[in-house]
């Protein structure tokens, strides 16, 4: 059998290279969704590439437009960064694909691996969106370099721990470096910072070095998604800023151990984004259980979101009874509630004038969820067409002789 490729019309090899790009991506796109990796490499496009020179040269812009640097296979991720980094030596065009890279460490994340990260970075001119999972405190400042200096990121991901959970043995920077690099990052549109990666370091500049004159109005302003989880050390200072310099957030998930931010700055913030929020998440644990119902209540901030569709957060933050008027646009709703306010969730669902689009209700109990049977809250939600979950497990509908089990 020959092994000449087939170029008759109407063969796979004999395509025009629009229409196999376009094969090829929806290919791509569909391996990506069947991983549940967080940084997972295509192993499509690489097997497809090797056919014939044609495919090479079509699969080209698309194995290059995102780039996975982990590991692989037998190729440990320092392997995999050193001989990526050095094809870019060899092969310096192969820089003018690249727009998103995603690196995730290993258990052990070395300096000359990060080296080897902070050199791909600087080297791609028109990098667009970065991942990063786990770093080296060494070489940490080379790294945060590269990233301050990829002025045209459009998103960017960091996490202080790598992909098997090892810790960076440093934060990322500190609060004000940090938001100093947000003005170097006007084209941003999403920015997302996992638990622990943020925080104070020693000899970091004093709190009176920052202050809202340094900060410049709207100067992020195409940042709609801000995935904040490591609020450790947020003050009013810090969200009054992000409030400030990122007006137009449609977004917005805060957690973290709170210590330093006021209710009443949160919902001045809130207020400012009110117009735009259509997804929101606010879980700051310590201050729930330390406080009560009413440690974080910005109610008044929250019924202002018209566009809300997608809502998590704790009656630490609103009554219940808040839900009865406003949010007429919410579909999801995962609340976290006290055990005596189960009563008051089963009224608000039998009116039929509160939460008219709602179809996803998860409901997270202080201690113990009552049984279901005494509750009547599977009749409830079904009676209305809603999926309900249990501390994220979805319940059966109701049932003969039974109210509804897990």
């Amino acid at each position: 059998m020959s092994s000449t490729p087939d170029l008759t019309p109407g063969s796979p090899y004999n395509l025009p290279s629009e229409l196999l790009l376009h094969i090829f991506s929806i290919a791509s796109e569909s391996s990506q969704r069947l991983s549940s990796d967080l940084i997972s490499p295509d192993v499509f496009l690489p097997t497809l590439a090797r056919l014939n020179k044609s495919f090479t040269e079509v699969a080209r812009k698309l194995l290059y437009t995102d780039v996975c640097l982990r590991s692989h296979g037998s190729l440990s991720t320092r392997e995999v960064l050193r001989r990526f980094q050095w094809s870019l030596v060899v092969q310096p065009s192969l820089v003018s694909y690249i727009c998103g890279l995603s690196y995730g460490g290993d258990a052990e994340v070395t300096e000359q691996e990060i080296k080897h990260l902070a050199d791909i970075i600087s080297r791609v001119e028109n990098l667009e969106r970065l991942r990063i999972f786990g770093w080296e405190q060494y070489s940490l400042p080379r790294l945060a370099e590269a990233i301050r200096s990829s002025h045209g990121l459009h998103a960017l991901e960091l996490s202080v721990f790598s992909l098997t959970h090892a810790y960076g043995g440093s934060i990322f920077r500190s609060l004000i470096p940090f938001f100093e690099m947000l003005h170097g990052w006007p084209d941003i549109q999403e920015l997302t910072v996992h638990s622990q990666t943020m925080g104070w370091e020693r000899g970091a500049v004093s709190a009176d070095d920052f202050t809202l004159s340094k900060v410049v109005p709207g100067q992020c302003s195409h940042l709609t998604k801000l995935v904040y989880r490591s609020a450790e050390y947020f003050e009013d200072r810090h969200i009054r800023a992000m409030s400030t310099m990122a007006p137009n957030i449609t977004e917005l998930r805060l957690s973290g151990v709170l210590t330093g931010m006021s209710r009443e700055e949160l919902g001045l913030a809130l207020r400012k984004w009110a117009p735009h929020i259509q997804r929101l998440e606010l879980h700051f644990p310590n201050t729930e259980a330390d406080h009560g119902h009413r440690a974080l209540g910005v109610d008044d901030a929250l019924r202002g979101m018209d566009n809300l569709v997608e809502l998590s957060a704790g009656t630490a933050y609103l009554h219940v009874a808040s839900f009865a008027r406003g949010f007429n646009k919410l579909e999801k709703l995962q609340l976290r509630v006290k055990d005596d306010e189960f009563d008051e969730v089963i009224g608000l669902l039998h009116d039929a004038r509160a939460l008219p689009r709602l179809s996803e209700l998860d409901l997270w109990p202080e201690k113990m969820f009552p049984r279901f049977h005494a509750s009547g809250l599977p009749e409830a939600c079904h009676s209305r067409g809603i999926a309900l979950s249990i501390n994220g497990m979805k319940t059966t509908g109701p049932m003969e002789g039974d109210a509804g089990r897990l």
